[in-house]
């Protein structure tokens, strides 16, 4: 199921609202289940609902936001899955939002053109530009002007 970007965005800023509060990880998990939002949390391999699975009882803003890994020879610390969740919704609300203010801008810039372009009127007969859009007869040769 594909979602509208608003939604996921609105989705979004309520889930770090939540986090804000004091929710756990299985709220959040439970607030994804609800929404039916599984599929469109998912970032870079990282499938957020099982993170947020994965916290459980705990308070998402209590667990750690970097985690040791241990590969064989190479120990690597890294951002948790839930700091990159945090880094990525923050910048698709970002970009998101940035978007937008470029479609109003836009829009704005479109109807003030529409509002101020007027179409240039030419005499059918001489072709000279006629300077008045009210003007009724043509100046050079007289014939009636046609809107």
């Amino acid at each position: 199921m594909s979602y509208n970007k608003d939604i996921l965005i609105d989705f979004l800023k309520e889930l770090l609202l939540m986090i804000e509060q004091g929710a756990t990880g299985n709220d959040l998990a439970r607030e994804i289940e609800k929404k039916k939002m599984t599929r469109e949390l998912i970032y870079d391999g990282i499938v957020f609902y099982d993170t947020f699975l994965e916290i459980g009882d705990n308070i998402v803003n209590d667990t750690p936001d970097e985690e040791k890994k241990d590969y064989g020879h190479f120990k690597i610390v890294e951002d948790s899955h839930k700091q990159v969740f945090l880094k990525w919704a923050t910048e698709l609300i970002e970009n998101y939002k940035k978007q937008k203010l470029k479609e109003e801008i836009y829009k704005r810039y479109k109807k003030s053109r529409d509002k101020w372009y007027t179409e240039d009127l030419y005499c059918e007969k001489c072709g000279i530009r006629i300077k008045d859009k009210h003007q009724k007869v043509c100046e050079e040769c007289g014939t009636p002007v046609k809107k």
